[in-house]
């Protein structure tokens, strides 16, 4: 996997402050745009709501690191209530918005919390199982 932070001075045509581009092994293409609030998956635009893309946006800034439930609430529901379940729904939606091949990126690490992984292994579609059936060969 290909990780490229842009943070400063861009050095490529395509890369500029506050972009952040991951590309999988399979040249699967997450790109993250902290100043336009934009994701896209190989190159289709991802709408997320604006708390899902600041948990997106913070995880990805930190990629490996772990935050734990309470971190994650402190700061993005600094002022409101929240329970740590509130993040795990969070996490689930973002989840199923990146679809199967990004899914697998935001790691739940048990009693733990949750990080960004950067060198996930994005499942290729040989390793899925054939569908059970109940017909009789």
């Amino acid at each position: 996997m290909r990780v490229v932070f842009t943070t400063a001075t861009p050095r490529h045509a395509d890369a500029r402050p506050g972009l952040v581009r991951h590309v999988s092994s399979d040249e699967s293409v997450l790109l993250v745009d902290l100043w336009a609030y934009t994701v896209q998956v190989d190159g289709e635009r991802i709408t997320l709501p604006h708390l899902e893309f600041d948990l997106l946006a913070h995880l990805v800034q930190h990629p490996g690191r772990v935050y734990s439930r309470e971190h994650l609430i402190r700061l993005l529901w600094p002022t409101q209530p929240a329970s740590r379940r509130t993040v795990d729904v969070h996490i689930s939606r973002l989840r199923g918005r990146l679809g199967p091949a990004w899914r697998s990126s935001i790691t739940t690490i048990v009693g733990a919390g949750y990080k960004y992984d950067p060198n996930f292994r994005a499942p290729h579609k040989s390793s899925v199982p054939p569908p059970y059936t109940t017909e009789r060969l």
